[in-house]
Order: C-alpha cells, then structure tokens, then sequence
C-alpha cells in the first residue's frame, strides 16, 4: 500500500497543525529537507508538500519547495497559495506531478474552468472541509455553498483529483472522518485523496475500502492481459466495468483489429488507467515499422461531434479534454503507451456518453489510417522509423 507523506512548510520548517488551527502546531522539524529524504528513504513513492504561510497569506517557502522538488527521487505534488496561472505554472515546471489548488478554484469557478483546460489533468482541487463546510484562505473563510454544490461544479473538469481534508480531525491522531469520505467519493466521478487525522493502517485499509484514491494505493492494484491482432480477429472484453467494455469493443470494430482483454482490479480509476496502458503497449508492439503513421477523423453521434488527429511516430503526447476525467486519463494514458501524438476536441454535444463513444469511434477510424504499411517511411527526413523498447 503507498500513503502521501504530508510535508507541511511553515516558516522554513515541516510542522503539523491540530485541528486546523495555525497557533496549535504539534510538531515542528527544522529541516524539511531530511524529513523529505526519511520518508524516501522508507519506500514511499509519493509526497505531499504545502506551503502553510502561502495558503494563509503570511509569506513564502517557495525556495525550500523548489529544493524539495528538484532534489527528492520520488514524485510530489504542491499546493499552498497557487491562485494564478503563473504559479501554477511555475510549480509544474520545477517538476511537481501535480499541482494542488485552492481558494481561488474554489471561490472563482472560471478561473478553474480555465486552468484546468490549461493543465488537463495536471491540477488536483483541495476541499477543505471541517463539519461539512467548505473553507477557503488557509481555513480561515467558509464558502456560502455546500460540500455537494462544490462537488458538482468540479466533477465534470480535466482535473487529477479531489483532495479532501478533514479539518476537524487534522493533527489529532483519532482517525478521519470515514462517513465525510463516504460522502465524497458517493458524489463525484474524480478520484478522492483523503486527508485529515489519518492515523493507522485500518484508517488507510477503511479508506481503500471505500474507494479513496490517494491515501492508499497496491502496487498490484490490477490484473490486465491484452492480446492484440492487427489484421483483425474476435474481440472479446471483460473488464468488470460495463461502459469501458463498451468502448473498448468500440474502439476495436472501428480500429479493425482483433483484441482480447481480461482485467480485474481493485479500484475502477485504477483499471481503467491500467487497461490503457497496457493496450497502448500492444499497439505499439503491433505497429508496422512503414506504418502511415497519421490518422484524421470526425464522427458524429448525436449531439455529439468529436474530431480525433492522431500520429503513430512515437512522439507520446496528448491534448483534449474530454468531459469525463475517467475517460480523459484513459487516453492519456493510451497515447503515452502507444508513443502517440494525440489531439482530440469536442466540437459539439453536451451527452457525455455520447462525447466519449464519438472519441473513442474517431480514435479507432484514425488508428486504422495511422496503421497501414505504406512500404516507405513516411517522413520528410527520410530516416524516421520506430524503435522496440
């Protein structure tokens, strides 16, 4: 299992809060630094660093921030007091995972709209909540609408997650609020990092159970076997989440490729990804080295209308959105795999089942332009050809 160590910045040193009070700090260590290389040294895989005097308007850790992300060997993700494009921008570039957003996403739904189209699936929403109210300032504010209206202007935007505080528990070492992450998790579509009070392995076995994200997490989350045949064959599915068996059987017939998958798993997020992944591999295994490389498609489904550009040449990137972060990620994750260049865009519609079908439809129509052996390379240099890992 992997937690996210939290490493809480205040005044140049790691601390903890009790109850979400600023004056009740618990425990203070001077070098944040060697906390951070501690939790490496563990095993752990994932941190969690926030700069407390940002959040709260009391002044900076950015430079032990910055040191914490350029010299720790495990992943992070940042937050306290990003409430600009530029700062957002500015933790991502100096190599944070993710990048952990507030107040500002919280108390101007716009700006959030827009970040998060910016930095698709690069930027994690905090919901600080203490008795099911929503604070904001470094927990120093309440919002005006509840948990669930807060819950429901996110739930449809690119972002990576929700992390969700219990602040009355923080600090207390009694355990989290399990019915508040209950809650949560009932509510939304996004993957749910809980945190606040979060103190022994049964809390973290409690929150696994109810499908929390982020605070525990197997490293042999999912079982996937993919089987793929390029010049068509059967398809058969079984994945144990109905609508992602829909698509993948979509994908397949539009695609013309023969595809066995089996996949089991703990959390639906996590198959999902893993799904991804792994079909993305095989088709880049299966790729022709004169593969034509490009695909080009527009498919109308209702009210639907998604058009997908898509390139096989082994350059991974990925741009959308699409209205579902599940699925979102899901193609991310393909073309990641797959060393793809992949664009998709939402021209019309507002179903989003019917947004997802139509990306997944154009995906396969352009993957089986994309495949066709041309018997020359198709580049201007001449000498552009795939590479086996």
């Amino acid at each position: 299992m992997i937690a996210l160590p939290a490493i809480d910045l205040r005044g140049g040193a790691c601390v903890q809060l009790v109850g979400g009070e600023y004056d009740a700090e618990r425990v203070r260590l001077a070098d944040p630094l060697a906390v951070v290389q501690r939790w490496a040294q563990a095993g752990f895989r994932e941190l969690h660093v926030v700069d407390l005097d940002a959040a709260t308007a009391r002044g900076t850790n950015v430079a032990v921030m910055e040191s914490i992300v350029s010299r720790c060997s495990v992943a992070t993700q940042v937050g306290g007091g990003l409430r600009t494009n530029e700062a957002v921008d500015h933790v991502l570039r100096v190599g944070a995972a993710r990048a952990v957003v507030g107040t500002r996403a919280l108390e101007d739904a716009e700006w959030l709209r827009a970040l998060a189209a910016t930095f698709p699936n690069r930027v994690v929403v905090a919901v600080d909540v203490r008795e099911r109210g929503v604070l904001t300032r470094g927990w120093g504010e309440a919002l005006k609408r509840g948990l669930l209206d807060v819950l429901e202007e996110i739930d449809a935007l690119p972002v990576a997650g929700l992390l969700v505080t219990a602040v009355h528990k923080e600090g207390q070492m009694l355990g989290t609020d399990l019915d508040l992450m209950d809650e949560v998790v009932g509510a939304s579509r996004l993957p749910v990092y809980a945190s606040g009070g979060i103190t022994t392995m049964r809390d973290l076995r409690e929150l696994e159970r109810r499908g929390v994200t982020g605070v525990a997490r197997r490293t042999d989350e999912t079982e996937v076997r993919v089987a793929l045949i390029r010049d068509g064959g059967p398809v058969t599915i079984e994945s144990t989440v109905p609508f992602l068996d829909h698509m993948l059987v979509t994908f397949a017939r539009y695609a013309g490729l023969g595809l066995e998958v089996c996949a089991s798993g703990d959390l639906r997020h996590h198959l999902i990804e893993d799904v991804a992944i792994a079909l993305g591999a095989a088709l880049f295994a299966e790729l022709p080295p004169n593969a034509a490389r490009y695909g080009d498609r527009t498919i109308p489904m209702d009210d639907a209308l998604v058009h997908c550009a898509l390139d096989l040449g082994g350059r991974p990137y990925y741009r959308g959105p699409l209205p579902s972060s599940l699925y979102d990620h899901w193609m991310r994750s393909f073309a990641d795999n797959a060393r793809a260049t992949l664009h998709l865009r939402v021209l019309r519609g507002r179903d989003r089942h019917h947004i997802v079908e139509a990306a997944f439809k154009s995906l396969g129509l352009a993957v089986r332009d994309g495949l066709v052996d041309t018997g020359g390379v198709f580049s201007t240099k001449g000498s552009v050809t795939v590479e086996r890992p």
